[in-house]
């Protein structure tokens, strides 16, 4: 994703999730206040441009509407999940919120909100598992794809429950399997 970064609004890179960690907090943050105030804007356009209260690749391309197309790209989200540190610093705590618990709640009120006002999320994870990719995230998530994965469990967290039982088998995948 590193080509992202001469486009980006924002680019964030970095291996040690405890320093990205509030960087990312911020950004989400920042994407959500932002998404929020495309739907004000939205409330402006009238009905006839605003169909469906989506925003339209029209509405996005006219800058005088305030609306634009937004990308949020996270790779490897179960690093930032686990960060245990309180969003408030100190130790962490009964009761005390975790910077990885509030990026989570973040992640999936932007996964929600999002796809209205023309943000397109794009998540991916090594570890598809419950944890990673949460029932209300995964469930918000319109397009996805697995790639080889070792377990069926992993199969259904990607493409939804049942999906290996109906042939949809991302651990069948061998080396000879060039896509």
């Amino acid at each position: 994703y590193v080509s992202c970064a001469q486009f980006a609004h924002l680019y964030l890179s970095d291996n040690r999730p405890a320093r990205l960690a509030p960087l990312a907090l911020k950004a989400l943050r920042q994407l959500q206040a932002d998404i929020e105030d495309s739907y004000e804007q939205m409330e402006s356009v009238p009905v006839d441009r605003c169909p469906e209260s989506q925003v339209t690749e029209e509405m996005a391309r006219d800058r005088k509407l305030g609306i634009p197309a937004r990308l949020l790209i996270m790779e490897e989200l179960q690093r930032l999940y686990s960060i245990k540190t309180p969003v408030d610093g100190g130790e962490p705590g009964p009761g005390r919120k975790s910077i990885g618990k509030e990026i989570q709640d973040l992640v999936e009120d932007i996964v929600k909100a999002a796809p209205a006002v023309g943000t397109t999320v794009i998540i991916s994870t090594q570890k598809p598992d419950g944890e990673t990719v949460p029932t209300g995230t995964r469930d918000m998530l319109g397009l996805r794809w697995c790639f080889r994965v070792m377990v069926s469990d992993h199969n259904d967290t990607v493409l939804g429950k049942g999906a290996h039982k109906a042939g949809w088998q991302a651990t069948e995948f061998t080396e000879e399997d060039k896509g």
